[in-house]
């Protein structure tokens, strides 16, 4: 049942959603097929991996604590949205959303990333996150 409604959403809004038990996780979460592709890539470094992870705990958290949605931008500027499933009193689980831009990206944004997750000399990784970060979806905070 949450699968159908996890598709609906990713067709209706063009960006990735998952449905995850309230807590905290242990260690980053996927967001489904349609993961944004330049996540994916950072998410396959070491330094990336833990970032992530601690952008993904923080807007849960955020949620979670505020039971109401909570976005965050992550290291790489992408914001990511947390909104608690709350029935009656209980929070029963968190839908977990974003991996989108909420500006054009620059070459300048690009080069910092690069850094961070220690890619500096992996040119053909580079060059796939280069497609991938460009081709990140741009989303008002209006439609977000």
């Amino acid at each position: 049942m949450i699968d159908f409604y996890e598709e609906s959403f990713r067709k209706a809004m063009g960006i990735p959603i998952t449905v995850v038990a309230p807590g905290i996780p242990v260690q980053r979460l996927g967001v489904g097929l349609e993961e944004n592709a330049f996540c994916r890539l950072v998410a396959g470094s070491p330094a990336g991996c833990e970032a992530c992870h601690q952008a993904q705990v923080k807007a849960l958290a955020g949620a979670a604590n505020r039971r109401a949605p909570h976005q965050i931008a992550c290291f790489a500027g992408l914001t990511d949205v947390a909104v608690p499933v709350i029935v009656g009193d209980t929070h029963i689980a968190t839908m977990l959303s974003g991996q989108v831009l909420r500006r054009e990206p620059t070459e300048r944004d690009f080069a910092m990333i690069i850094g961070m997750v220690g890619r500096e000399n992996d040119l053909r990784w580079q060059s796939e996150a280069r497609k991938a970060y460009f081709a990140t979806p741009v989303v008002t905070a209006d439609r977000l």
